[in-house]
């Protein structure tokens, strides 16, 4: 029914909703969201409209929907069950930038986003263990993100994967270059503190495999 009435606006089809997150608004004042990513690229973001609505909207939509990245919180002290990795390393057979905010190595040479360590204005990337609802086995790049606590703040493997896809939607070629050059906030520029201590997690990605 969501991508029914999402078609209804002109010059949006099928083709189109490969590239799109849809929002779908809840009227109801609470603090929660989620996300139904399908392998074909299209999504619909969930997100209800009390306070914390713009904090969902840049998890759900801009990181879930559209950068397809997945969730940094780490809740259970335990190693991130091999079929959580998996799953993960199954989708990015077919879209090598899904969750590209979490690695399964800690090896510069290795991780997919070694090229940032050392780099002049990447001071932040790094290896930080814990990601998935797991402490252990798996890493992030920086400390704290979106995919943490909602702030507006996309650590860079994040802003990568957006930008690259903004790129293939637009049938563009991406350069690495051109991305480090159009880069402009490197670092964690904002003054929210972390709350995920005080609020739960939101509910994880829906992923649906068609």
């Amino acid at each position: 029914k969501v991508y029914s009435y999402a078609r209804k606006v002109p010059g949006v089809g099928d083709d189109q909703l490969k590239n799109t997150t849809v929002l779908l608004l809840v009227n109801l004042n609470v603090y929660a969201g989620t996300c139904m990513m399908e392998r074909t690229g299209r999504s619909v973001s969930i997100c209800p409209v009390g306070p914390t609505f713009s904090n969902i909207v840049i998890h759900e939509g801009g990181g879930h929907g559209f950068g397809r990245l997945v969730d940094e919180y780490r809740y259970t002290d335990a190693d991130l069950p091999s079929t959580s990795r998996d799953m993960v390393l199954e989708w990015r057979t077919q879209d090598p930038y899904y969750a590209y905010n979490v690695s399964f190595t800690n090896d510069k040479s290795q991780a997919h986003w070694g090229g940032y360590i050392g780099r002049s204005g990447y001071d932040a990337v790094g290896f930080f263990e814990g990601g998935l609802l797991y402490t252990r086995g798996v890493w992030r790049p920086e400390r704290i993100s979106c995919m943490e606590d909602n702030r507006f703040y996309y650590n860079a493997p994040s802003r990568e994967a957006i930008v690259r896809r903004i790129y293939k939607a637009a049938g563009a070629s991406f350069s690495m270059e051109a991305f480090y050059a159009s880069d402009k906030v490197r670092s964690d520029n904002t003054t929210k503190t972390s709350y995920v201590e005080v609020m739960p997690p939101l509910a994880p990605p829906i992923l649906i495999d068609k």
